[in-house]
C-alpha cells in the first residue's frame, strides 16, 4: 500500500489561497465591526435623547441646564441630571471613543453643542432655539472622526441618526 502526501508546492498554494482569502476578508470584517459600533453609539445617543424628552416632560417641557460632563463649578454635568432617566452611566460611552473622553470627562458625547454659553434661558424642547425640533441638535459625538463616515448627533424632537461628512 503505497500512502502519497502533500507536496510542498501544493501546501504553498493552499497557504497562498489561504493568505489572499484573509487579506480580501479583515478588511470587510473591521468595517463590520466599527458599524457595530456605531450603531451601539446611535442607540446609546437614541436613549440620551428620549432621557432627555422625559426630562422635559417633568419640568414643563424645558431642558436641563448642564455641562457635558461634570464639573467643580456651574451647572452639574448631564448624566448627574438625568441619571433617573438613563440610570446607566455606560449610556454616554462611545465604543469608538478613541480620545478617551469618557475616561477623563465621564461622557462621550457633547451636549446642547455650546448653544447654553450664549446667555439664553433654559431652553424649551418644543421650539428650542428658534428651529424646528427635528432639525435642532441637542447631542453628538464629540468627534465626527471615532466612526468612520461622520457623527452620530441626536435631535430636540428625539430622533438620532449619522450626521455624514461633508
Amino acid at each position: 500500500m503505497n500512502r502519497r502526501g502533500f507536496t510542498l508546492i501544493e501546501l504553498l498554494v493552499v497557504i497562498a489561497i489561504i493568505a489572499i482569502l484573509a487579506a480580501i476578508l479583515f478588511p470587510v470584517f473591521a468595517r463590520a465591526r466599527e458599524k457595530a459600533r456605531q450603531t451601539s453609539c446611535l442607540s446609546n445617543l437614541k436613549q440620551i435623547g428620549l432621557a432627555l424628552q422625559m426630562y422635559a416632560q417633568d419640568y414643563d417641557m424645558l431642558l436641563p441646564l448642564a455641562n457635558e460632563y461634570p464639573g467643580t463649578d456651574g451647572p452639574p454635568g448631564l448624566f448627574d441630571v438625568i441619571e433617573p432617566y438613563v440610570k446607566n452611566e455606560q449610556t454616554f460611552r462611545c465604543p469608538s471613543d478613541r480620545d478617551n473622553m469618557f475616561q477623563t470627562h465621564g461622557t462621550s458625547y457633547d451636549y446642547a453643542l455650546g448653544l447654553l454659553d450664549v446667555g439664553m434661558p433654559t431652553q424649551m424642547i418644543d421650539n428650542p432655539w428658534n428651529k424646528e425640533p427635528s432639525q435642532q441638535m441637542i447631542a453628538q459625538d464629540f468627534s465626527d472622526e471615532w466612526h468612520s463616515t461622520g457623527a452620530n448627533v441626536v435631535y430636540c424632537d428625539g430622533h438620532a441618526k449619522l450626521r455624514t461628512k461633508k
